[in-house]
């Protein structure tokens, strides 16, 4: 009997060894708490700055404006996570409230001082759009009528559109957003521009290589304007001045602004971490934010929920969306949605992305922002992407490069809705080498054609000097160009069924 309890007791002592401490967080904690069940702390951030491998932080239904940044590592038998407490809803909320009481400007407009920096501004949750022409309501999203058109006479450099004069508005100074020339890539400039002109210039720093001399490459463009206070016309519209320290709204129709929950977007990651291994994150919910895991391994994010996680006002800053970048990553059963850039990025070598949701992505139709972008480093070392739902983009929906993915039972649709020449699935050149594409559900995507062409919107596609891609057992429909396009050498294409492919006139 002895012998009995002996043993016992040694395997009590190697679980509790094996098992770390647990921390718990609250909305009513205090970090000078000692972090227990019973007295808990306030930020999660406090508990991240002490936990070691094994650990687990247990965190109690509420909203945590904070940013949690993770320094230390778990091990294989012991990751460090970050768990919210099972039926309880937890959200890490990037957004900051503005205080203060708002008066009424002109008309239907209110104002506030505000001296901070706005990029995204949400009542009562729901985001508002920043003061553009022509007008636009985030129902509108896709709607390219809310965008203007230039006209012939168009160059690089400069756009023509007689619609501009009736505006009534000097536009110098105003942002352009320019999905020009191919119609693949779209940009942000400023606006140089002679009051009452029908015309504007904007620099030519960007590249958009055969496009840059032809002529009706750019009599078919679109873009829109903001940037300007006078553009602030219609209800749901916002603009900052942020010189003058005033914030304008012109609310949601019926509401006082005084009786409403009003924040603007504060910081871009709810969760980051730099070099570490082993961390897990569970049934957390992020708004207005996402998480940034950097030079990590085997990490895991797992039935998280990420709304409105990044916003680009202007185009050219891709690091500020949901990332992994490492080795032997997870990311599962998690969603994703309305994000103006890129849903999720993962980089990097042998990792799964697997029953995730992303959607509502790419507002500006730009092909450096597909739902979800996947990179590897070499021959061997590629990622899963299996049983993923992706679905309403801008541009490309799913992206990835480098070789030996595999990419299986998705069900990905209805994108490219801002641009041209693209398709629901893309990958390109020698590098992507080993990579099988199989199983795949692909559909609903058109577009213009563009200088003469007709590429619609196509399904799959692996473009320019692709080498030993597979594509096999995919079903591809609702396109408006192509089912299936597969350029270069040494490429298997079979067993595939495409059907419904009605290409625009």
């Amino acid at each position: 009997m002895k012998k009995i309890l002996n043993v016992l007791i040694l395997v009590l002592l190697s679980q509790s060894a094996v098992s770390g401490a647990q921390y718990f967080v609250s909305p009513n904690g205090s970090d000078s708490n000692p972090g227990t069940r019973e007295t808990p702390f306030r930020h999660i951030n406090k508990a991240a700055s002490i936990m070691e491998a094994g650990d687990d932080c247990i965190i109690g239904k509420g909203t945590y404006r904070e940013s949690v940044n993770v320094k230390h590592s778990g091990k294989p038998d012991k990751p460090i996570r970050f768990i919210a407490v099972e039926g309880e809803q937890v959200i890490i909320d990037g957004t900051e409230l503005i205080e203060g009481r708002w008066k009424k400007h002109v008309g239907g407009i209110w104002k506030i001082p505000f001296a901070g920096k706005v990029e995204q501004l949400f009542v009562d949750g729901q985001m508002m759009v920043e003061a553009r022409w022509p007008n636009m309501r985030m129902d509108q999203t896709y709607d390219r009528s809310c965008w203007a058109e230039s006209v012939e006479g168009s160059r690089f450099g400069e756009l023509i559109d007689p619609e501009l004069a009736k505006t009534g508005i000097d536009w110098t100074g105003a942002i352009a957003m320019l999905n020009v020339a191919h119609q693949f890539f779209t940009w942000t400039r400023e606006v140089k521009y002679e009051p009452g002109s029908d015309r504007f210039s904007y620099e030519k720093d960007f590249s958009v290589t055969k496009y840059t001399d032809t002529t009706k490459g750019w009599e078919d463009d679109y873009y829109y304007l903001f940037g300007k206070l006078e553009a602030l016309d219609i209800p749901t519209e916002w603009y900052h001045d942020q010189e003058a320290g005033l914030l304008y709204l012109y609310p949601p129709e019926g509401m006082d602004l005084n009786d409403c929950s009003i924040s603007y977007k504060k910081r871009d990651f709810g969760v980051t971490a730099s070099s570490v291994d082993y961390i897990e994150i569970k049934n957390i919910g992020f708004f207005g934010c996402a998480f940034d895991l950097n030079k990590a391994n085997h990490c895991v994010v797992d039935g998280c929920q990420l709304m409105f996680p990044s916003f680009n006002r202007l185009i050219g800053n891709e690091d500020r969306q949901a990332a992994i970048r490492g080795n032997s990553n997870i990311v599962r059963d998690t969603e994703i949605g309305f994000s103006s850039g890129m849903g999720l990025k993962v980089e990097g070598l042998n990792n799964l992305m697997e029953n995730n949701i992303i959607h509502d992505v790419c507002w500006t139709g730009t092909l450096r922002h597909p739902a979800l972008r996947v990179k590897g480093d070499g021959i061997g070392t590629g990622s899963i992407i299996r049983n993923n739902t992706l679905y309403n983009g801008g541009n490309s929906m799913l992206a990835f490069s480098s070789a030996d993915h595999l990419v299986e039972h998705n069900h990905v649709y209805n994108g490219g809705k801002l641009c041209r020449d693209v398709s629901l699935l893309y990958t390109q050149q020698p590098e992507c080498s080993g990579t099988v594409i199989r199983f795949n559900w692909v559909h609903g995507i058109y577009t213009e054609g563009y200088s003469g062409d007709s590429y619609g919107g196509m399904g799959i596609r692996g473009d320019d000097q692709t080498r030993n891609l597979t594509v096999h057992n995919n079903v591809v429909w609702d396109c408006g160009g192509y089912g299936i396009i597969v350029k270069g050498d040494h490429n298997r294409i079979f067993n595939n069924t495409v059907f419904d492919i009605k290409p625009l006139d």
